[in-house]
């Protein structure tokens, strides 16, 4: 990405991105964004691994087999 202006008038991309910041004065109306609820994903395949793992380490296994494909 080219950071110099190709004439005296125009601006770079990055000074159009901060001169529309609301630190710079530009205006903001966070009243008027959409409103996303977002929540942590609940069944993933991370988290059923790290149950049966869990699981496994409680009965006595040390469950370093996991995942593990039989080689015979």
């Amino acid at each position: 990405m080219k950071s110099k202006q190709n004439s005296r008038n125009e601006m770079s991309y990055w000074q159009l991105i901060f001169s529309q910041s609301k630190v710079n004065g530009a205006s903001y109306n966070d009243d008027e964004l959409p409103v996303h609820n977002w929540d942590w994903p609940t069944d993933t395949y991370l988290r059923r691994r790290r149950y049966l793992k869990e699981s496994l380490t409680a009965f006595g296994s040390s469950g370093s087999s996991l995942g593990r494909r039989d080689q015979g």
